[in-house]
C-alpha cells in the first residue's frame, strides 16, 4: 500500500548587499560677518551686507556592507513526543496475553516502551467499561527497567464486565495510544477467545499528495545566463544616477534580518515519498502487527535569486560601466556559491534522512497501519528538519567567511567616478 507524502520547506538565505551612499552630514548653521571696522560709538549700519548661507557639498563614499549580526536564537521547549508502545504481559506464559484477553484473578505487568527517554514518570490509566478505576505513578529505579521502559503490576479483579483499557502519559504530556483488552472468567476462556478470534486485516489505501514549488521567470537587462542548473532568475531594476545606487539600496534594496542588501537567495526544499506498509494479523494475540516504511523517496530543491538590474547602465560612462561590470560579475559569484551550497544539500539531507520505519500493534490491521506510518512521518520529518539545519549552517558559515561577497569583491564604490 502506498501513501505519498510531500512538504516544501523554504528559507531566505541572506546574501551580499551595496554600500549606502549617504551624505555626510554636517553640523552647525551659518554665520553672519561681523563689521570690518568695528566702532565702539556710533549709528549702526541699519542695512549690514548679508552672506547667503553656503550649503556643503555632499560626500560620496562607499559604503560597505552591514556588519552580521547573530540573532540570539529562543530556546523553546520540545514538544511532548507519541509514547511508541503499550501492552499487558503474561508473566505466567512470558507471552502477551491469549486471545487480547486479560484473566480474572492473574497478574500482568502493563509496560511501556518509547524509543527516546521518557520525562520524569509514566502515568498507567485503567479504566474498565469505560469507568477509571486506578492511575498509577511509575518512576525509576522501582518501575522502570531502564529510562526508555516502564511497568507496573495489574491484578484482574473478578466482576461482571468485558472490557479493560489502559492509557499512558509521560511528565511531559506525551500520550500513547490505549490498548484494549477483553475480560475473560478464565484461561480455558481466553484460549477459546484465541482461537475464535477474527482480525479485521482490511487496510485502506492511502491517498497520494503532491506539491510543487514556485515558477520563476528569467529578464533581459541583467545578469541571467550562466548560472548553476535549475536557478530562476528574478531581477529587480534600480533607476538611478550612478552615484546614488548605493543610497537607494541602503533604503530600498532587499530587506532581510541582516540589514538591506544588492541581492538575495532564495531557496525551497521538498520531499516526497510512498507509503509502504505491510500488515500482519495474529489469531493468536487476536492482534495485528503494520510495518510501514517510506519508498521511492525523491528529495529536490528550487532556487531563485533575486539580481539587480541597473536601468542607467546603457547612458552610463566608460568608468561607471566598467566598475558596475566588475561588481555584477563578483556578485554573482557569491550568489552562485549559495545556490550550490543549497544543490550540495540535497544529498547531505538524503544522508541525515535515510530510511525510517516502524512497527505497530492493534486490535485491526488498520489501526495499526495508521499508528505506524503517524509515527514514520513523524520521523521522517524529524530527519528532514534536522538535514535542513545543517545546510543552513554551511550557509550562514559562508556568508561570514565571505563576509557577504565582500571578499569575493563583490563591494560597489558609487564613488569611484
Amino acid at each position: 500500500m502506498n501513501y505519498k507524502f510531500a512538504i516544501i520547506f523554504s528559507f531566505l538565505i541572506l546574501l551580499f548587499g551595496c554600500a549606502s551612499n549617504t551624505p555626510d552630514k554636517q553640523n552647525g548653521a551659518p554665520v553672519a560677518n561681523p563689521p570690518a571696522n568695528p566702532q565702539d560709538s556710533g549709528t549702526p549700519d541699519t542695512n549690514p551686507p548679508i552672506t547667503p548661507p553656503v550649503s556643503p557639498e555632499p560626500k560620496i563614499t562607499k559604503w560597505e556592507p552591514p556588519q552580521e549580526t547573530e540573532t540570539p536564537e529562543i530556546e523553546v521547549p520540545p514538544a511532548p513526543k507519541f509514547i511508541d508502545t503499550v501492552y499487558a504481559f503474561d508473566l505466567d506464559r512470558n507471552s502477551k496475553p491469549l486471545g487480547r484477553a486479560l484473566v480474572s484473578g492473574k497478574t500482568y505487568e502493563l509496560i511501556a516502551e518509547n524509543k527516546d527517554p521518557f520525562k520524569d514518570y509514566v502515568r498507567f490509566t485503567v479504566l474498565v467499561d469505560g469507568v477509571e478505576v486506578d492511575s498509577v505513578e511509575a518512576r525509576c529505579p522501582e518501575s522502570c527497567a531502564n529510562e526508555k521502559m516502564y511497568s507496573v503490576p495489574l491484578t484482574v479483579s473478578e466482576g461482571e464486565y468485558t472490557e479493560i483499557i489502559v492509557q499512558v502519559e509521560d511528565g511531559s504530556g506525551a500520550k500513547g495510544n490505549s490498548v484494549s483488552y477483553r475480560y475473560a472468567k478464565s484461561v480455558s476462556e481466553a484460549e477459546y477467545m484465541a482461537e475464535t478470534c477474527t482480525v479485521d486485516a482490511t487496510v485502506t489505501q492511502y491517498p497520494s499528495v503532491s506539491k510543487s514549488g514556485p515558477e520563476f521567470v528569467s529578464y533581459g537587462g541583467t545578469i541571467t545566463e550562466g548560472w548553476p542548473e535549475g536557478t530562476g532568475i528574478t531581477p529587480y531594476n534600480i533607476s538611478t544616477d550612478y552615484s546614488d545606487i548605493c543610497a537607494y539600496i541602503h533604503s530600498n534594496g532587499i530587506r532581510t534580518s541582516g540589514g538591506r542588501f544588492f541581492a538575495a537567495t532564495r531557496w525551497e526544499y521538498k520531499y516526497a515519498y510512498d507509503q509502504d506498509v505491510t500488515p500482519v494479523p495474529d489469531r493468536v494475540a487476536c492482534t495485528c502487527k503494520c510495518t510501514s516504511a517510506p519508498t521511492n523517496i525523491d528529495i529536490g530543491v528550487t532556487t531563485s535569486v533575486e539580481f539587480p538590474n541597473w536601468l542607467g547602465y546603457d547612458s552610463a560612462n566608460q568608468c561607471q560601466k566598467d566598475h558596475w561590470d566588475e561588481f555584477m560579475i563578483n556578485l554573482k559569484t557569491h550568489e552562485e556559491g549559495h545556490v550550490l551550497i543549497c544543490n550540495d544539500g540535497v544529498n547531505i539531507i538524503k544522508q541525515i534522512v535515510d530510511s525510517p520505519s516502524f512497527t505497530a500493534e492493534a486490535a485491526t490491521c488498520q489501526a495499526a497501519c495508521d499508528e505506524a506510518v503517524q509515527k514514520t512521518d513523524a520521523e521522517f520529518e524529524r530527519r528532514f528538519d534536522e538535514g535542513q539545519k545543517e545546510v543552513s549552517k554551511k550557509q550562514k558559515d559562508y556568508d561570514r567567511n565571505t563576509e557577504h561577497g565582500k571578499t569575493q569583491g563583490a563591494v560597489l564604490d558609487c564613488a569611484a567616478c
